[in-house]
């Protein structure tokens, strides 16, 4: 929001300006939203905050930077991006602010979500769709892969059923073969 108030009033930017604000909030949104999942991912492999700080913004610098790289000399117009890329939200969210760009340095900005086209829309639904799916595989291998403190469960935690003396926390008892003396 900073981000818009400040290209909006302060610098007076073309982009910031003429560019439909309900397109810029939705695109910010899911940027943000996707920050956070890559985050929550990338913490599950990291123990300490001070290394998952480091390699988090080391991770998100050098994935935009190589995306606008991409976006400016391999994707430019018409080209578009490979589908594998949208994986990657920095790749995604850096192609809509390149299309964001371009077109307002020709005098058309998007006024709307109708004055959007194809890859424009995949682009930024992309970010909200990989948004979700990081947050999913962050939350499912946060259960499964060995943390600092806690028991780790079982990778089919998921399917497993569990018998009604199993929830309660009690323990059945195996029978061994039978033993006559």
């Amino acid at each position: 929001l900073l981000f818009l108030i400040v290209g909006t009033k302060v610098y007076d930017i073309q982009m910031f300006t003429e560019t439909s604000k309900t397109f810029f909030v939705v695109v910010m949104i899911g940027w943000g939203l996707a920050q956070i999942s890559v985050a929550m991912f990338l913490s599950v492999f990291l123990s300490k905050s001070q290394t998952a700080s480091i390699i988090g913004y080391t991770v998100a610098v050098w994935l935009t930077m190589i995306a606008c790289v991409l976006n400016l000399t391999i994707y430019g117009i018409p080209n578009k991006m490979d589908k594998f890329l949208y994986v990657i939200p920095s790749f995604a969210f850096s192609r809509v602010i390149y299309f964001m760009a371009k077109r307002c340095g020709y005098g058309y900005c998007v006024k709307g979500f109708h004055d959007i086209d194809e890859e424009l829309t995949v682009s930024l639904a992309m970010i909200f769709v990989m948004s979700l799916v990081y947050l999913l595989l962050a939350l499912y291998l946060y259960q499964v892969v060995p943390q600092t403190y806690g028991i780790p469960k079982k990778w089919n935690f998921l399917w497993k059923t569990q018998t009604p003396s199993t929830d309660l926390g009690e323990e059945e008892e195996e029978e061994g073969p039978a033993v006559e003396y």
